[in-house]
């Protein structure tokens, strides 16, 4: 699927730039990241939360 440019309005700026650095650290990108979360999200039919710290099935760390 094409990527392109989304803005996520009310988005908290401070789990950006937490996001934004783990990231980082990690060899990844936000979008990977956030695509990642979204779909585990979209998975769990947004019922089920997960806790940092909590491995997903994707290997990711937290989901926002």
């Amino acid at each position: 699927m094409p990527r392109k440019t989304v803005a996520i309005r009310g988005l908290n700026t401070e789990l950006y730039t937490e996001v934004f650095s783990m990231a980082k650290k990690d060899g990844k990108n936000v979008a990977d990241v956030v695509n990642n979360a979204l779909e585990q999200y979209l998975n769990n039919d947004g019922t089920e939360a997960v806790t940092a710290g909590q491995t997903l099935s994707n290997s990711a760390e937290f989901i926002l």
